[in-house]
């Protein structure tokens, strides 16, 4: 958050400030890789450990939110 705050602070008016991030939840990918299925599990898994949710709290922004973080 702190991050998009500053990026809005300097941003000339009419300017664009381009953010991307992944919604690891919607992740999919082909072929099917079983590693990479195991690697998502440990990820979601050590999420949890972290914050309540791996799409909130500091661990990420959740890419599905970053549109209304914009304000």
């Amino acid at each position: 958050m702190a991050a998009l705050t500053e990026f809005r602070r300097v941003c000339r008016v009419g300017g664009l400030v381009a953010v991307r991030d992944a919604d690891m939840a919607t992740m999919t990918w082909y072929p099917i890789e079983p590693a990479i299925d195991e690697w998502s599990a440990i990820y979601h898994a050590v999420a949890r450990l972290t914050v309540p949710s791996p799409m909130q709290g500091v661990v990420c922004l959740g890419g599905r939110r970053l549109r209304a973080l914009r304000r």
